[in-house]
């Protein structure tokens, strides 16, 4: 599935932001954390805690090939284990955990355009992250 690249560049900003100055594993742990929290938070109002549950199961699907990523969200509708995420970082490292963190919400924001459009997800999404850049994440108005 390939995803928008107004997702793509949602995330890879998401996760720039909420990784910024976590320089070890426990400060990358938790920032990611942060950044799934946040992420439920804000969904969960549209979809329920079950529907934001199905979401992140269907992005995770769509992210084969990263294993370990059920670290990283669990479906048990509580926050990621700081221990258990902080121990793939050690393991995997913090480029490839940021990497499938981006994977991760790169494809919930896609679904989540597919479900309410690209305009009210960029709007949904600045209502957390409001220091987002604006030049490339904003869908194009229409002439």
């Amino acid at each position: 599935m390939t995803s928008l690249p107004v997702a793509d560049q949602l995330a890879r900003a998401i996760v720039a932001i909420e990784t910024r100055g976590a320089a070890d594993a426990p400060r990358l742990a938790a920032a990611i954390e942060g950044a799934i929290t946040r992420l439920r938070e804000l969904v969960s109002p549209l979809v329920g805690a079950v529907g934001i549950d199905v979401l992140l199961v269907r992005a995770m699907h769509l992210c084969r090939g990263q294993a370990w990523l059920d670290t990283i969200v669990s479906s048990t509708r509580q926050p990621p284990a700081p221990a258990a995420l902080v121990a793939v970082i050690e393991r995997e490292g913090a480029g490839p955990v940021k990497d499938a963190t981006e994977m991760l919400l790169t494809q919930v924001i896609d679904l989540l355009c597919q479900f309410i459009g690209e305009d009210m997800t960029v709007r949904l999404v600045r209502t957390v992250w409001t220091d987002l850049p604006t030049a490339d994440v904003r869908p194009e108005e229409e002439a």
